[in-house]
């Protein structure tokens, strides 16, 4: 357990690092921004996760979050009626 949390800071350090190097070499010079420290590319981080929804494990909400939950479309798909399969089918063709 202690060594997963452990991977995700080495993970998370990483990505930070990563993100700081390429915003400093490519979008200073394609755009004429300021450089970013350390810090604020881990802040970056945080906001690109905030705004496209995926926090935790497999996601926090955002779209299709619902389909990604193992056996969900068997489970509705087993409690549908004959016409209610039919009309699914015909929407999707």
């Amino acid at each position: 357990m202690a060594k997963m949390g452990l991977g995700k800071l080495v993970g998370l350090a990483i990505m930070g690092f990563l993100v700081m190097l390429l915003w400093n070499n490519i979008v200073v010079s394609l755009f004429g921004l300021k450089m970013i420290s350390y810090l604020q590319s881990l802040g970056l981080l945080v906001l690109a996760r905030l705004l496209t929804g995926n926090f935790g494990p497999r996601g926090f909400g955002g779209p299709g979050a619902m389909m990604h939950r193992k056996g969900f479309m068997h489970e509705r798909w087993k409690n549908m009626t004959e016409e209610e399969k039919n009309q699914w089918k015909e929407r999707m063709k």
